[in-house]
C-alpha cells in the first residue's frame, strides 16, 4: 500500500483503500449524484415557473394595450405623465450639471501626475444618475453637484 497515491477520482488516500475505501468511494459519489441530480431538477423547475411568468406577462400586457386601446384618455393622461416625469429628470440633471461647473472652477483641478483626469466608473455614474435625476431640492442638488466635482 503506497501512502502518497491518491485513489482513483474521488482524491482519497490509498491508506483508506480496501472495503473502507469502497464504502468511503460509494458514499462520497452519492452525495455528489445527490446535489447534481437535485441541482438540474431545481433549474428545470425555475425554467418552468420562468416560462410560465413571461406567458402570463404577455398576456397582461396584450389585456393592458386593448383596454388602453378602448380609452384613449389614459393613454393621453400616460404620456402627459412620462413626458412630465423626464423634463422633472433632465431639468434635475442639468441643474446638477451647472453646478458641477461652478464647483470646478472653484476648486484645484483633479487631475493624476501625467496630467490625465480621471473618468468617472460607469456604474458609479449609473447610480450617480439615477440620485442626481431625482434631487429636486437646491440643498440636494447642491450636494450631488459637490460629489461630481469631487469637492
Amino acid at each position: 500500500m503506497n501512502g502518497g497515491g491518491i485513489l482513483k477520482g474521488i482524491n482519497l488516500p490509498e491508506i483508506v483503500a480496501g472495503p473502507a475505501g469502497k464504502a468511503i468511494s460509494r458514499l462520497v459519489a452519492s452525495v455528489v449524484d445527490i446535489p447534481v441530480a437535485y441541482l438540474n431538477a431545481r433549474t428545470r423547475e425555475i425554467q418552468g415557473r420562468t416560462d410560465a411568468a413571461r406567458v402570463v406577462s404577455q398576456a397582461v400586457a396584450k389585456a393592458v394595450a386593448k383596454q388602453a386601446a378602448q380609452d384613449p384618455a389614459i393613454i393621453e393622461r400616460a404620456m402627459d405623465a412620462l413626458v412630465a416625469s423626464e423634463y422633472r429628470k433632465q431639468s434635475n440633471k442639468e441643474t446638477i450639471a451647472t453646478k458641477t461647473i461652478e464647483q470646478l472652477q472653484v476648486i484645484p483641478n483633479s487631475s493624476d501626475a501625467d496630467g490625465a483626469v480621471a473618468e468617472p466608473d460607469p456604474d458609479w455614474m449609473n447610480i450617480f444618475e439615477r440620485h442626481a435625476e431625482n434631487a429636486t431640492t437646491e440643498r440636494l442638488q447642491d450636494l450631488w453637484a459637490r460629489v461630481l466635482a469631487g469637492d
